[in-house]
């Protein structure tokens, strides 16, 4: 009788043979991490260049990622602490927000799955982690532009309310996030596994 192949959300368990004593092994594609591309100013290479660094590039540029994830994250709750007029009384600065907090814990979350994942990586964890976290980055730098947007619009119609400075950092708080999520998503892209 011949197995059926799976689709949809389960479909990675095709990838996994039961072998003589009962256990898995699995036996699909696999990622090697080669490296990163880091920008260069060198004219020769047309201002890219790909490294391949010594030893663990890997534990290198993780570390990276992890401390972009981990300031990204604070400075949202932050923002959400923030006594700014805007964040407390209007959905077009409330929603924003929230989207873009529930993109940021994605985002780790790919982070996570990331870094248990391991070198070489099995191809169903790379297409949920590294295939995922620059969109999810993405999103997030998105809802920031947004949540600046919406609170500018805020305080065209309704003033600041004499908390000028709540609002001042509210607005430093959300750049930070925009800035910070578009430099994750730059790392995380310029991150280059191979199929072997």
């Amino acid at each position: 009788m011949a197995e059926k192949k799976r689709k949809g959300r389960r479909a990675y368990l095709d990838s996994y043979k039961k072998k003589e004593d009962g256990s898995y092994a699995y036996e699909g594609d696999l990622y090697v991490y080669v490296g990163s591309i880091l920008a260069s100013n060198s004219p020769g290479n047309g201002g890219l260049k790909v490294g391949i660094p010594k030893g663990n590039g890997l534990k290198k540029e993780l570390t990276r990622l992890w401390i972009l994830c981990g300031a990204l994250l604070c400075t949202l709750l932050a923002a959400g602490c923030s006594t700014a007029p805007g964040p407390d009384s209007s959905a077009y600065v409330l929603l924003p927000y929230a989207a873009n907090l529930v993109a940021c814990v994605s985002v780790c979350w790919g982070m996570g799955r990331l870094a248990k994942g391991g070198n070489p990586m099995k191809a169903h964890v790379y297409d949920a982690s590294v295939a995922q976290i620059p969109g999810r980055a993405l999103a997030c730098a998105i809802c920031s532009g947004a949540v600046v947007m919406g609170e500018g619009i805020y305080l065209f119609q309704n003033g600041a309310g004499g908390r000028i400075l709540a609002v001042f950092g509210f607005l430093v708080l959300e750049t930070a996030a925009l800035i910070l999520a578009l430099w994750t998503r730059k790392l995380a892209v310029g991150m280059k596994w191979e199929k072997s």
